[in-house]
């Protein structure tokens, strides 16, 4: 839910800035990008955006959505009121977030609770707690920030946030010592109604040394129930976090391994995955055929199964009329599959390269004029087969975006491509990407295009 109103929802909607629901989780980058280009566009008619209230919580953000929604907040600084739940962000999210926190010096209402702070988001979030001084609401419960990171949070409360109304670092692992740390810290905060540090590892003693610290300041009343606390826990923490550390790398190889195993499993036929080489058979022997025979005379179906410059070239001169009237441009999907497999064989050589730019002209020209064509949809897939952008579907990127970059080059300066999708297309593209780096050129090239689009 985004406020100011639905002012700012609608408009980027209607003008094809963001994509309508489908399959595909809502991707935060587009969100993002849509936001700062609403921004940038009522910043030359001299209305800047002035979004107050941003709302997403269980929308698998994840580091990546989280950062990109943090440029946004950055550019735009007037938030009030940030509310993003349980939404998988780790520490390289959350600070990203905070620096956009310090842009935002309105900021009343911070809540991130359920994602995973540990002390290097914690920190960061704390640095951040002391520039800001209208801040009424801090929700880190089951965050994670541990002890050293609730004695980060401690200072930054303890040297600023005349206004903090409540603090909710319930179930974030924290020890005795760092819980009397925060206790501390609220004494001279007037306005508080709420300390939440439930579920902590106080234990009995920690518990009534808590409520002691706080009723010695005539604050016991603000102090939320410990009825979960965890208990006494004497085992180092510094050990802890090792093995939580270990826990994830452990997790990340393991999944790393599971991609890895789907990689070699053979994918099924068809226009939306690609077929690996296989030997042609001769079909009365079993043998495989002679590679000295000359090759078959090409047609489109083969050229999209094993797509190959030689196969493009040998469909002649109306290669990109054939290949359009194959596809059905209705759906973006199997656009995405064919613009793909034609763009794979780009190749500088000046007749590759025109059999190139004149088949994808073909497709997507057929496929933009048409008026149930989603183009947004499009895009998407297209950055999702990219690698460039994260899907709930476990989709395998292609290797090389040499000829995709290429020919993505081409198409941006065509009437047909909707200008709308210029930024987001530049958002991704600008984004670092260890597959974007490995083709620098191409990736300069269309930057330099969708600038000037």
């Amino acid at each position: 839910m985004l406020k100011t109103s639905l002012a700012v929802w609608l408009p980027c909607w209607a003008k094809g800035l963001l994509p309508r629901p489908g399959p595909l989780a809502f991707p935060p980058q587009i969100l993002a990008a849509a936001l700062t280009e609403c921004h940038r566009k009522s910043s030359a008619q001299g209305k800047p955006l002035a979004l107050k209230v941003f709302v997403a919580g269980r929308n698998r953000l994840e580091n990546d959505g989280a950062t990109a929604l943090a440029e946004a907040f950055g550019i735009i600084g007037t938030l009030e009121e940030v509310h993003m739940p349980q939404n998988g962000i780790n520490h390289p999210g959350v600070t990203a977030l905070a620096q956009a926190f310090a842009i935002n010096p309105l900021l009343r209402i911070i809540n991130l609770n359920d994602n995973t702070f540990t002390e290097k988001g914690a920190v960061a979030m704390a640095q951040t707690l002391k520039t800001l001084r209208q801040v009424e609401v801090i929700n880190f419960g089951d965050c994670l920030v541990r002890s050293k990171g609730a004695v980060a949070i401690a200072d930054a409360v303890r040297g600023g946030l005349p206004k903090l109304k409540e603090l909710n670092l319930s179930f974030c692992e924290i020890k005795r010592d760092a819980a009397l740390a925060v206790a501390e810290a609220v004494a001279d905060k007037a306005e508080l109604e709420k300390l939440d540090l439930n579920g902590n590892i106080l234990g009995e003693e920690g518990c009534e040394q808590l409520q002691e610290v706080l009723d010695g300041f005539s604050m016991a009343k603000v102090l939320a129930s410990l009825s979960d606390d965890e208990g006494d826990d004497e085992e180092d923490e510094d050990e802890d976090e090792d093995d939580d550390e270990g826990e994830e790398d452990e997790e990340e190889e393991e999944e790393e391994e599971e991609e890895e195993e789907e990689e070699e499993e053979p994918q099924p036929r068809g226009e939306g995955s690609p077929t690996p080489p296989r030997n042609i058979l001769d079909s009365d022997s079993g043998e495989p055929a002679s590679t000295l025979s000359s090759p078959p005379p090409a047609d489109v179906s083969t050229f999209l199964a094993f797509p190959s410059p030689e196969k493009l070239l040998r469909l002649g001169p109306k290669s990109s009329v054939l290949i359009a009237q194959q596809t059905d441009t209705s759906d973006p999907e199997k656009v995405v599959s064919a613009f793909l497999k034609v763009s794979s064989v780009f190749k500088d050589e000046a007749t590759v390269r025109t059999a190139v730019q004149d088949a994808v002209d073909a497709l997507m020209k057929k496929a933009f004029s048409s008026s149930s064509f989603n183009a947004n949809a499009f895009l998407t897939s297209l950055l999702i087969h990219m690698g460039l952008l994260k899907s709930e579907d476990k989709i395998k990127a292609i290797a090389n975006l040499y000829g995709p970059l290429m020919a993505l080059n081409h198409v941006v300066q065509q009437d047909y491509f909707p200008k709308a999708l210029a930024p987001l297309l530049l958002a991704f593209v600008t984004k670092p990407n260890g597959a974007l780096e490995s083709c620098s050129f191409a990736r300069h090239s269309l930057l330099q295009t969708l600038y000037k689009v």
